[in-house]
Formats: C-alpha cells, structure tokens, sequence
C-alpha cells in the first residue's frame, strides 16, 4: 500500500518541482518542497476524511474510520492522523530519516496493538483502519 500511496505523491512531486523543466534553488525550491508537503497532507488527510480511505487504501479494500461509528473521521483527526507525513520537509537528509522513522515506529506499534492501531491512529483521537464491507 505504500507503494501505491508513494507513487501518487511522487507524482505531485516531479510535476511540482523539476517535472516541468524548471530549475529550482533557493526560495523557489523551499516552496515547492513546503507547496509537496501540504499536498500530500491534504491527499492523506483529505481523502480520509471525505471519502473513507486513499486510493492505496481502496485497491485493498480499507477504511479509515473514526473513533465513534462507522463514520471517516473528522478533517481534524485525519489531518492529525497524517500529519507525521510532513516529516519529510525538514531540510537534508534529517528530514527523511525522521519520515523514515516515524513511518517505522507507526508499524512497530501497529503489530504491538491489540487492536491494531498504531501512534498516529491514538494522536488521531482513535482512528483505526477496517477491512471495507462490500
């Protein structure tokens, strides 16, 4: 699923910076790794919260779900559900090693869990990921 979810966003990403033929250092490069960060953010927490899963998370068959009901959570949950995933804007190598780590760690603490949740499912105020039902 991962995959599937890196490959959309890298997308956004090659269109965004030198995709289209443009060079960019200094200011210009600095918005448009803050302009990718804030799209893979609002990607995540977005579809989470208005539709219920990522395109990843649909092919196989998940859900986001709230901790209430079977409803998706709410933007606010979902924004701080994914909001590790602006790790990765931290400058250098830091900031991928700090995505890295985070996305380890939510897997570590996923297979820990009874119940299958991981960190960022707890800071989401109880979300949690569902087989979907046909």
């Amino acid at each position: 699923m991962i995959l599937i979810e890196f490959g959309a966003t890298a997308i956004i990403a090659y269109v965004a910076t030198d995709g289209l033929g443009f060079a960019m250092t200094g200011a210009a490069h600095f918005l448009s790794v803050a302009l990718i960060g804030s799209l893979r953010l609002a990607y995540y927490a977005g579809l989470e919260a208005f539709v219920g899963a990522t395109l990843g998370k649909k092919l196989l068959r998940l859900q986001v779900r709230g901790p209430v009901g079977s409803a998706p959570p709410t933007l606010g949950a979902a924004l701080r559900r994914n909001a590790w995933v602006t790790l990765g804007l931290v400058p250098g190598s830091f900031g991928w090693a700090l995505w890295l780590g985070a996305l380890l760690s939510i897997w570590v603490t996923i297979q820990a869990d009874d119940g299958g949740r991981g960190w960022h499912d707890r800071i989401g105020g109880g979300t949690r990921v569902i087989l979907a039902e046909d």
